[in-house]
């Protein structure tokens, strides 16, 4: 989720059904307000100190817009988010996780594989023409990613 003490979004659907009134509210220097009990779908930005306030039996979808320069989430931008070539290749043997790199060169390529119902191993270099145990195969191989 995206937060921002800036800006965000309301989407509201009046015609379906919730429980008690609810109030949405940005960072408090203004006090304008959206009205948004009609049965329609509606859009409204709401700037710092503004609120929106919803109607017995309406649905309001809150989207948080990120701040300029900042973010207050984890995101994969980093090259853990790139996958390693074709030439490095991931397989469970024996209980643990083979990584071989079948690359040329003579650099190591630095691997993580990414591991479906268990943590993920952590960065190994793999020197070319090599394979190396990177840990437990503790579930299915979802991927293999540079470092």
């Amino acid at each position: 989720m995206r937060l921002s003490l800036r800006k965000l979004a309301i989407i509201t659907l009046g015609f379906i059904a919730t429980s008690t009134a609810t109030t949405a509210t940005a960072a408090a220097t203004e006090t304008p307000t959206f009205d948004l009990s009609t049965n329609q779908l509606e859009v409204a930005e709401l700037e710092p100190g503004q609120s929106a306030r919803f109607a017995k039996g309406e649905v309001a979808e809150v989207l948080f817009a990120e701040s300029e320069g900042r973010s207050t989430e984890a995101t994969l931008t980093t090259l853990a988010a790139v996958p390693a070539p074709n030439c490095i290749v991931a397989r469970a043997e024996k209980g643990f996780v083979q990584v071989y790199n079948n690359c040329g060169g003579s650099d190591p390529q630095r691997v993580k594989v990414v591991l479906a119902f268990g943590p993920d191993t952590q960065c190994k270099s793999i020197q070319p023409g090599t394979r190396s145990n990177v840990g437990p195969a503790a579930g299915r191989i979802d991927g293999v990613f540079l470092c």
